[in-house]
């Protein structure tokens, strides 16, 4: 399980920065740069708040992670002892990014 601190304010699973999912998903598969990465467990609709198997807001949970140029990415798990998931003024998945994110060489 990784550290996770998230910035989004805009997301239903936000809850003072932790994440109330039991997981989630850091997606593009093709991302080289910060910007490319994205949050796809991202929401802003309640009614799918509503029918998560959600958690009380911790900082640690499992990070799945599509985004394979990341030196962090371990067998599309996240094996970063921290990480940032940021734009705290988000409306969409596309719009957040994880802040963590480095390019293998």
């Amino acid at each position: 399980m990784t550290n996770l601190k998230c910035s989004v304010r805009g997301c239903i699973y936000n809850d003072s920065n932790m994440c109330s999912r039991t997981e989630i998903n850091v997606g593009n598969k093709k991302a080289e740069n910060v910007k490319e990465t994205l949050c796809e467990s991202f929401s802003n609709d309640e009614a799918v708040r509503n029918a998560c198997i959600c958690k009380e807001p911790e900082g640690r949970l499992t990070i799945k992670c599509d985004a394979i140029k990341c030196i962090y990415n371990d067998n599309n798990y996240c094996s970063a002892d921290s990480v940032d998931i940021g734009d705290s003024s988000a409306d969409t998945s596309r719009e957040t990014k994880c802040e963590t994110f480095k390019l293998s060489m």
